[in-house]
């Protein structure tokens, strides 16, 4: 990973980001594992674990350099989107020929609200 990559990780908005979706994996896992057990918890984490790992594949991707040109920032932004749709569909594939997801309303709605969580970065500023 490049130095500029590296910053980019750790700027504000995608250190938030990041994190929200992680605390948001760990209260659905807990709340899976209150309410139906561990099973449920372990394919809460799951769900929540792919989609963490796409953001941080578009993080990655995104803070590489570019040359200034508004075509370049473009092309920037749709293969880091590429690089997260990829890293996504790759271990969505993993977890379903695996099976290592026992519950899969469990797997599925935590990974629709962490995703959802991504979205919520817009509205931190970077200062």
């Amino acid at each position: 990973m490049s130095l500029r990559a590296r910053a980019y990780v750790l700027r504000r908005p995608v250190r938030w980001a990041l994190a929200s979706q992680t605390l948001v994996t760990l209260a659905a896992a807990a709340l899976a594992w209150v309410w139906v057990g561990l099973p449920a918890a372990w394919s809460a984490a799951l769900g929540g674990a792919v989609a963490v790992a796409g953001s941080l594949a578009y993080a990655v991707v995104a803070g590489r350099p570019v040359d200034g040109l508004p075509l370049s920032a473009l092309r920037g932004l749709i293969r880091a989107e590429a690089a997260k749709v990829l890293v996504v569909v790759l271990l969505l594939w993993t977890v379903f020929k695996s099976q290592a997801a026992p519950h899969m309303a469990a797997f599925f709605m935590t990974f629709v609200l962490v995703v959802l969580a991504f979205s919520v970065a817009a509205l931190v500023r970077d200062r």
